[in-house]
């Protein structure tokens, strides 16, 4: 029995999907339609799945703050399904710079430092820090290191400027990436 005005099912093409999200209205200046968008979803935990940002909301939603976006993904194998739970990331910015753990990183005086391993020794260096990344807790380094210098963390970090310094296979030593 179908009622006018029912639906009696749903064509899906599993090809593609879509993700719809919302994003904090504070953070819209950073979101760009084709900008990529990384996320898991609650039935494939170890799974990282991307898509591009297909469309924007004209308008936030008054009650939460937080403006709708569609997300696009390709989904050739078939590996989503739809109507699951997803949390994901917008990449809103992407260049080539150093990166350092935060472990690595002093910011509880004026300027941050970092304690970097010159020559057998310790020496603290000043650094300016550009982005965090909270989610893999790493810092953009502007200036004071460079790629491959060998930096102390935890409580290697409480050793005094000058001090000798050995590395081990087992360290607190950290290295900076780009």
């Amino acid at each position: 029995v179908a009622s006018p005005g029912t639906a009696m099912f749903t064509v899906v093409d599993p090809s593609s999907m879509r993700l719809e999200a919302a994003v904090p209205a504070a953070q819209l200046s950073v979101v760009k339609v084709g900008a990529p968008v990384q996320f898991t979803v609650s039935g494939y935990p170890e799974r990282a799945f991307v898509g591009k940002i297909a469309r924007i909301s004209p308008e936030a939603d008054p009650t939460t703050g937080q403006v709708k976006i569609v997300v696009s993904i390709p989904n050739s194998r078939a590996g989503l399904v739809g109507g699951l739970f997803a949390s994901g990331r917008v990449q809103a910015d992407r260049r080539m710079a150093p990166v350092v753990r935060t472990a690595a990183v002093d910011v509880k005086g004026m300027r941050p430092w970092v304690l970097r391993l010159r020559a057998g020794k310790a020496e603290r260096v000043e650094v300016e820090l550009g982005l965090q990344d909270e989610e893999t807790e790493k810092y953009e380094v502007l200036s004071g290191v460079a790629v491959g210098d060998t930096l102390l963390i935890g409580a290697a970090q409480g050793i005094s400027a000058g001090t000798p310094v050995k590395i081990s296979a087992a360290s607190d030593a950290a290295t900076a990436r780009r």
